[in-house]
């Protein structure tokens, strides 16, 4: 295997971790983790699920328009630059969510939180099909195992941690490690194949 070669199946292999792990967190953040966490704003803020629940819609339907923000700015500055800035900012929002006692403040991070999950989401997948052609089915389905994977256990971890440590705590970690995801793709992301110099499935360039 020439080194080209070798250099492609390692920064494939590295997207498809990556993408996986993005898509296990947009479920238990965005979606599953919200069975946990409403129950547990409601019992020490007194906030009712139905409020809670509309920031999250709102949150749900302004995606719509983030999305089509988001993808115009991939075309102009690369789904690369684009997912890792909104990973960034996703891991401050988490953090800032875990940490606020204002229902107000708790709204908006909500609302961004849905935002930047969704854009997330869709952002993983579209560099996934930069790099595969051949077998591009095959990977979005081992990339797209992780949302139900994380339907198991986001909120079983989520629950066990924040019962015996609170589950600002909990979302504090994972705001940490989003962030930590964010900077790490600086280094480990590749926009597409032909930025180690090859190119789709990993075909010699010229």
């Amino acid at each position: 295997m020439d080194n080209t070669r070798k250099k492609y199946t390692v920064f494939s292999t590295i997207l498809i971790i990556y993408a996986f792990i993005v898509q296990y967190l947009y479920v238990g953040l965005a979606i599953d983790g919200l069975n946990m966490l409403f129950p547990a704003l409601e019992a020490k803020f007194g906030w009712t699920r139905a409020a809670l629940g509309v920031a999250a819609s709102i949150g749900v339907y302004g995606s719509v328009i983030g999305l089509i923000i988001a993808g115009t700015l991939m075309i102009k500055f690369t789904v690369k630059k684009i997912l890792l800035g909104v990973i960034v900012l996703l891991g401050a929002d988490i953090i800032f969510m875990a940490g606020t006692d204002s229902f107000q403040g708790f709204a908006v991070a909500m609302v961004v939180l849905q935002v930047l999950a969704l854009i997330l989401q869709v952002g993983s997948i579209a560099l996934v099909t930069n790099w595969f052609r051949k077998k591009r089915g095959t990977i979005l389905g081992i990339v797209t195992i992780g949302p139900p994977f994380s339907t198991a256990t986001f909120v079983m971890i989520g629950t066990k941690v924040s019962e015996a440590m609170g589950y600002e705590v909990f979302y504090t970690g994972v705001g940490v490690v989003v962030l930590l995801l964010g900077i790490l793709g600086i280094f480990i992301l590749k926009n597409k194949p032909e930025d180690i110099g090859c190119g789709v499935d990993g075909v010699p360039l010229g």
